[in-house]
């Protein structure tokens, strides 16, 4: 479960980059598609085995595996190797809709007024956010209040 989070975690990642090579640097981005699958599908893979090992080291393979244990355990440290991973993903994800509003915005006319660049720019990111899955974001405050968790899986579901 651990690695196919992340991997969707990172092929969010991969459609920032995408985006962000398409409108701001404006490269033939469809040639790269191997680079993407060995970063989406790799990256994962080095961080459950991180995991695995930590979860081993600390309580045996079967903390990390057995349907009593959570795979999210604060004891192993796999969650926090889980939370950080959504926070640099969610992060470098953040700064490219940043980037990308800003250069969406920078493409209008001169004369536009500020108010429908305004607009344009914050429609623009409602729609961005959830394929980015900026919305995880609301899952890390969960512990905070029951609510994000609701909040978290309905705009999740907007992903699909």
């Amino acid at each position: 479960m651990q690695y196919f989070f992340m991997a969707a975690l990172c092929w969010m990642l991969v459609e920032g980059i995408y985006l962000y090579l398409y409108t701001v640097k404006v490269y033939n981005v469809s040639h790269k598609m191997l680079v993407y699958h060995l970063l989406s599908w790799g990256i994962p893979a080095v961080f459950v085995s991180i995991s695995l090992g930590i979860a081993t080291g600390i309580n045996g393979i079967d903390s990390f595996v057995n349907d009593k244990y959570c795979w999210l355990s604060s004891r192993s440290g796999a969650l926090w190797i889980f939370v950080t991973f959504v926070v640099l993903v969610e992060l470098a994800n953040t700064v490219i809709v940043v980037r990308v509003i800003k250069e969406m915005a920078s493409m209008q006319h001169t004369s536009d007024k500020k108010i429908k660049k305004a607009r344009l720019g914050i429609r623009a990111c409602l729609v961005l956010m959830p394929l980015l899955g900026i919305t995880w974001f609301f899952g890390l405050l969960t512990p905070v209040h029951t609510a994000f968790l609701y909040v978290t899986v309905i705009l999740n579901s907007t992903q699909v």
